[in-house]
Order: structure tokens, then sequence, then C-alpha cells
């Protein structure tokens, strides 16, 4: 009596079947090579899962032989593919989109906060009243607007209050017209080391403006503006 005990039966792939699968994938390794070279957009990542997901059910189906074992290992697998593509879809969701922000042109938002303060200011008081402006109105109030917008666009509002007397990391720019000539504004916002406000410290405003890019940027027209608007800040 034989002692040995068959458990089951192994299905042998027939050697045509193998080859070629083995030449699907290899022509499927040229395709993602190809498409690696092409800039698909948004379907760069799809097509990729696509091509690699492909090669992945010919490895297991066949060099694996699950297409010929019990159909709940198929299952199984399946069920397990479509988790990983619904946590990857998730995933993408959140990667995809994160670098929009950074693709923004500061100088874009900036542009387009001088605009909007040019419209509020020409919408209140003065010759907007009665529907019309000066040419010395309009040129105030174009380097008023001018100054506002190089204030947000170099970060100054985060150290400096501008609406209010209270101190920050810097000085109040509140009342600093009653407090500084126009030559003491334009020197500490140039020079802001030569003289320091009792009670801050040395070298922060420099290095501040110096990585916001002010020294390298500012032009004279709106270094001007910005030391009138300082100069006519006097509380009141």
């Amino acid at each position: 009596m034989s002692d040995v005990v068959h458990h089951g039966h192994h299905h042998i792939v027939p050697k045509k079947v193998l080859l070629a699968v083995f030449g699907a994938l290899i022509f499927l390794t040229v395709i993602t090579v190809l498409t690696a070279r092409l800039d698909l957009g948004a379907l760069n990542v799809p097509v990729a899962l696509a091509i690699a997901g492909t090669k992945a059910a010919l490895v297991v189906a066949y060099f694996m032989a699950l297409k010929y074992d019990n159909r709940v290992n198929l299952v199984v697998m399946l069920l397990g593919i479509i988790f990983v593509v619904i946590f990857l879809t998730f995933t993408l969701f959140d990667t995809a989109y994160r670098g929009d922000l950074s693709n923004v042109d500061p100088q874009t938002i900036a542009d387009q906060q001088r605009q909007a303060e040019r419209l509020l200011a020409a919408a209140g008081g003065g010759g907007a009243a009665t529907g019309t402006m000066t040419g010395e109105d309009e040129t105030a109030r174009a380097d008023t607007v001018d100054a506002v917008a190089l204030l947000n666009q170099y970060m100054c509002t985060s150290c400096h209050a501008i609406d209010s007397p209270a101190a920050m990391v810097g000085p109040s720019l509140y009342d600093v017209g009653s407090r500084l000539s126009e030559e003491e504004i334009r020197q500490s916002i140039m020079e802001p080391d030569a003289v320091v406000a009792e009670g801050y410290a040395a070298g922060v405003m420099g290095a501040t403006l110096n990585a916001n890019g002010f020294y390298d940027n500012v032009t004279p027209e709106e270094l001007d503006a910005l030391v009138a608007y300082l100069a006519a800040r006097t509380g009141n």
C-alpha cells in the first residue's frame, strides 16, 4: 500500500502562454519608459498606475498561477487591489494640488491688492463724492495705495501696527510721521540699524526686508511713495 497522499493537482501553465505573458511584460515596460518621457499633465500618475497594475495582474495571474487557483484567492486579491486604488485616490486628492499655492506669482497678488485698494480709495470721500478727482488728488491717492500695497507685499504689517499705536515686533507706524521726519523715515527703511528705537533689537528689520527681496526690487518711486505715506501717519 502506498503511503503517498495527493493533496491536490498543480496546474502546469503552457510554455507558449508564459512566453506570451513575458512578451506582454516587455512591451509594457517599453511603454512605461516612453510615457515617462511625456508630460501628460494630470494623467501622469493614472497612466503610470494603470500600466504597473496591468503588469502586476499578468504576473499574479500566470506566473503565480492565480488564474488557475481557487476562486476565493482571486476574490481576496481583487479586494486588495480595490482598497489600494481607494487609498491611492484619496492620497492623490491631497498631493496632486498641494503645490498650487506656491505657483501663484507674488507680484500678481500684489497687483490685485493694489487694484482693490485703488477702487476702495476712489469710492470714499474727496473728489469721488462729486464724481471727479483733480490730478493732484489722483496722484496722492495712487501713491498712498501703492504704499499700502508695498507694506503688505513686503510683510511690514507682520511686525508693525498700522492702524493702532500698539507696539508689535517693531514700533507702531500709526503716528510715525509725528515722531520722524521724511529723511529719518527714509533712513530707518534703507539703513534700519543706523538708529535703533529703544527697546527693540538691531538687525531684525534689515534681515526681514532683505529676505523678502525689498532692497533688490523696490524702485525709487515706490520708496518715495512709502516714505510720503508714512510721513503722513500722524495718528490723527
